[in-house]
C-alpha cells in the first residue's frame, strides 16, 4: 500500500537555469503561489522567463534589464580557420 510522501510547504525556491525545463519548472511553482527566484547566465532566457511569469530575476541580475536580440553566443565561423 502506497501513503502520499508529507513534504514540507514550499515557500520560496530558485530556479538555477531557465532554459525550456527550468522555466517550466517556475511557471509550474509560481501557478502554485510559491514565490520563484530565476536564474540563469544567459540574459536572454531569463528575461524570456521573466516576461513569461515564471517568476522574478534574482537579485545579482534584476539590473540587467536588457536583453540580447538576434545574437548568437557561438564564435564566429571563421574563428577556426585561423
Amino acid at each position: 500500500m502506497n501513503r502520499p510522501i508529507s513534504l514540507p510547504e514550499l515557500r520560496r525556491v530558485r530556479v538555477i537555469g531557465t532554459g525550456l525545463i527550468g522555466t517550466s519548472i517556475a511557471l509550474a511553482l509560481t501557478r502554485r503561489g510559491v514565490h520563484v527566484t530565476l536564474a540563469d547566465p544567459s540574459p536572454t532566457a531569463r528575461l524570456l522567463a521573466r516576461d513569461l511569469g515564471a517568476g522574478v530575476l534574482a537579485p545579482e541580475f534584476e539590473t540587467d534589464t536588457k536583453a540580447v536580440s538576434g545574437g548568437s553566443a557561438a564564435a564566429p565561423a571563421d574563428a577556426d580557420s585561423a
